[in-house]
This record gives C-alpha cells, sequence and structure tokens, in this order.
C-alpha cells in the first residue's frame, strides 16, 4: 500500500540525519586512532622531518575536529534524526488505520478530514519541517488511492493485506534488525578481546626486551582501538537493540495469530490498535528519555 507524501519526506529526511549523525561520530573516532598511528610513527621514527609532518597532520585533525563539532551542535543530526522518524512513523501509523477503517477513522464522518488533521497534529507535536529535497514538487498528496481503495473492500480482505504488507513486513524488519545487531555485536566484542591479546603479547614482549624499548605509543594505539571500537558499538546501540527488537517481533506475531482468527469486523480493528500501538511503543520510549516528547502526548 503507498503511504502519504508526508511519510516519504519525513523517512527520507531521518535517513540523512541519521546518516550525517553516525558519520561524524566516525570520523571522530577515526581521527583518535590516525592520530595515535601518527604519534607511534613519530616516536619510533626519531627523525626531525618526520615528526614535523606528523604533528602538521594531527594540527589539521584537531582543527577540522573543531570544525566539525561547531557545525554538529548546528545541525542538531542525532535530535533531528529522531524527531524525523517519530513523525514518518507516526503518519505511517495513521496511514494504516485509516486504510484499514479502525480506530478514531472507523466511525468518523469525514476519515479524510480527520487523517489529513492528524497528519498536522504529529507535525506540531515536534515543530520540525522535513529536509527541503526530501519534499515533492506540488501539492501534497497525502490520501493516496490505494489507501481510499482499501477502505472500500471487505474487512476480511483488509485483514489479509494488513496481515502481509504491515504485520508481517515489521516483523521481519525486527527479525532482522535483532539478528544483525547481535552478530555485530559480538563481531565487535571479538575485536576487541583480539586488540586486548595483542596488548598483553606487546607488554610481554617487553618485560622481556633488553634494552628496553618505549611501548608506551604501541600500547596507547591500542587502547584507542578498542576505546574507538567500544564508542561506535554504543553510538549504535547493537547490544542494546536486540531484546526490544525480538520482544516487538514476538508480541507482533501473537497479534498476528490472533487477527488470523477474528470473527468480526470489531475484533479485527481492536487487534489493529493493538498492534499499531506495539509498533510505535518502544519508539516513544526511546524519544521520551531523550526529552523529545512526552509519552501521553503520542499515546
Amino acid at each position: 500500500m503507498d503511504l502519504p507524501d508526508s511519510y516519504s519526506s519525513y523517512d527520507a529526511s531521518a535517513v540523512i540525519a541519521q546518516r550525517g549523525h553516525f558519520q561524524l561520530i566516525l570520523f571522530e573516532l577515526s581521527s583518535a586512532v590516525v592520530i595515535s598511528i601518527i604519534s607511534l610513527i613519530i616516536a619510533i621514527s626519531h627523525q626531525d622531518t618526520t615528526s614535523r609532518i606528523g604533528f602538521l597532520i594531527i594540527f589539521f585533525i584537531f582543527l577540522i575536529g573543531i570544525i566539525l563539532q561547531l557545525y554538529a551542535s548546528k545541525k542538531q543530526y542525532e535530535r533531528k534524526w529522531f524527531a524525523f522518524r517519530a513523525v514518518a512513523e507516526s503518519i505511517k501509523s495513521l496511514a494504516w488505520q485509516y486504510a484499514m477503517a479502525c480506530g478514531d477513522f472507523n466511525k468518523a464522518k469525514d476519515a479524510n478530514k480527520l487523517l489529513i488533521q492528524r497528519i498536522k497534529d504529529v507535525k506540531e507535536i515536534f515543530q520540525i519541517n522535513p529536509y527541503p529535497k526530501t519534499i515533492s514538487i506540488g501539492v501534497l498528496d497525502e490520501i493516496k488511492s490505494s489507501m481510499v481503495e482499501a477502505r472500500k473492500i471487505e474487512w476480511q480482505d483488509k485483514r489479509d493485506i494488513y496481515i502481509i504488507e504491515r504485520l508481517e513486513d515489521q516483523i521481519t524488519w525486527y527479525t532482522n534488525k535483532a539478528k544483525n545487531n547481535r552478530q555485530r555485536s559480538e563481531l565487535y566484542d571479538g575485536l576487541i578481546i583480539v586488540l586486548q591479546i595483542v596488548g598483553i603479547g606487546i607488554c610481554l614482549f617487553l618485560l622481556y626486551t633488553l634494552p628496553i624499548i618505549n611501548g608506551a605509543p604501541a600500547l596507547a594505539l591500542i587502547v584507542t582501538l578498542i576505546a574507538g571500537i567500544i564508542g561506535w558499538s554504543r553510538s549504535k546501540q547493537h547490544a542494546e537493540l536486540v531484546e526490544p527488537y525480538q520482544n516487538a517481533a514476538r508480541e507482533l506475531n501473537n497479534i498476528g495469530q490472533e487477527i488470523k482468527l477474528a470473527d468480526e469486523e470489531a475484533d479485527f480493528c481492536q487487534l489493529v490498535e493493538e498492534a499499531e500501538q506495539a509498533i510505535s511503543r518502544e519508539h516513544i520510549m526511546w524519544l521520551a528519555k531523550r526529552g523529545l516528547c512526552k509519552v501521553s502526548t503520542l499515546e
């Protein structure tokens, strides 16, 4: 089913803001690693020319870092990413309830007008506009023909559409995200262990080497790499997101089984509302913890 143009704009804006946020984090972490490598080269080279070139490179890395930090403070990529995603997912949920003729859209005298107003309300809550390049040229098409057609069919047919295009799609997304996050969490944990073993090896080598070699720069590089991996993994929240995604997929799967057994339209609509609440619950709490909205605002 096609979704409102506003959803597409905010969804694309969320992707752009998310990419900008993580690109800045990646630069910060990689800069620390590069500086550690250059420091190690300076320490072992004992050449004035190499040292001067190394310090000059480090100088520019710090300078670029300051500029990017000021740029990030102005752009507020993280806050915009969360806000864009919240608006997009809220509009998506409203569109599905409208198409299924459930919730407030079941007996509304003018469902079209109600949907437009609800979308407007969601935008006003977060008071943020999508990036201009993501907005369609011309009048926004908030009510797609496929949404209107879905309202006209029998509720049993709506049920099939909802299960396949909404629930199964969302369950697959949650399942894949849980799997990918678990794999990446395990990968980064493994890399950290390997680096720690390397650090132990360097220490043992230095202990039994005569004359004693200054191994501090090498150990500093190992520590920087470990800190960088930990920082990147935590910024992506790989370990923290596995369980919430698994729980969300499990809850939606249970609701999906109940929807398949629904005998009446009223039961179907009630379960659709439960499913939409389940999809948005974790995201709403995620936003609330960051002070971007009150939980009661979006419930």
